[in-house]
């Protein structure tokens, strides 16, 4: 009866485990809406022109087909890119959006921050990232090889504390800098270790229970 007694012992974890629901960031890869190759577009505040964005102040999508002198403003994946840098390089400009999240529920957010060099002029990038009602931080890409722009990835995992999170980026250049690159935001859920050992625990009581009746 030993596999009577585990299989009541687990059966109430398998009703009570919480299940997590994923979250979404909705063009994250700034494709929407499609600006004319080889340009950029600005939005000002407040704008909801870029799908699932809400613009503070001021920003620009390029066309990942875009050049200026002996630069290739080429995004990270897809046609486009977001520079937070607007038209004048203000920290205030930027963008958010807020995605539903559950209460105690870990995440990761993945983002790309790109630079630039012309052969003589360097153009590093800083993005920085607010989550919720939390302080800004600053990701510094201070790669710049070649005369494409370099994407450097960052990841930051948080814990959500409300039903939705706000997730802005702003231009975190605090000199005048005429790129704040932004591309491919994305953000995956984090499994549980209690519900992977739960799941684990489960395979085995599954087993055993087979095999008893077996015999």
């Amino acid at each position: 009866m030993k596999y009577i007694k585990l299989q009541s012992l687990i059966l109430p974890f398998l009703v009570t485990a919480k299940i997590s629901h994923a979250a979404v960031i909705v063009n994250g890869s700034f494709e929407d809406p499609v600006v004319t190759v080889g340009s950029y577009e600005a939005y000002g505040h407040a704008s909801t022109s870029i799908t699932g964005w809400t613009v503070i102040n001021q920003t620009a999508i390029v066309s990942g087909s875009a050049s200026e002198g002996a630069i290739t403003w080429n995004a990270q994946i897809g046609n486009a890119w977001l520079d937070l840098t607007g038209e004048n390089s203000i920290t205030s400009y930027g963008i958010t959006q807020t995605i539903s999240t559950d209460i105690g529920q870990a995440y990761q957010l993945s983002f790309y921050v790109g630079s630039v060099t012309d052969g003589v002029n360097y153009f590093p990038s800083t993005v920085d990232l607010q989550i919720g009602a939390g302080a800004r931080i600053g990701y510094h890409n201070l790669n710049a090889p070649t005369t494409n722009l370099d994407w450097q990835q960052f990841t930051v995992d948080f814990t959500a504390t409300d039903s939705s999170t706000a997730i802005s980026f702003y231009n975190g250049n605090t000199s005048y800098n005429n790129v704040s690159a932004l591309d491919n935001v994305s953000i995956t859920t984090i499994p549980e270790p209690s519900v992977a050992g739960l799941a684990i625990l489960s395979l085995f009581a599954a087993k055993l229970i087979r095999r008893r009746q077996s015999d």
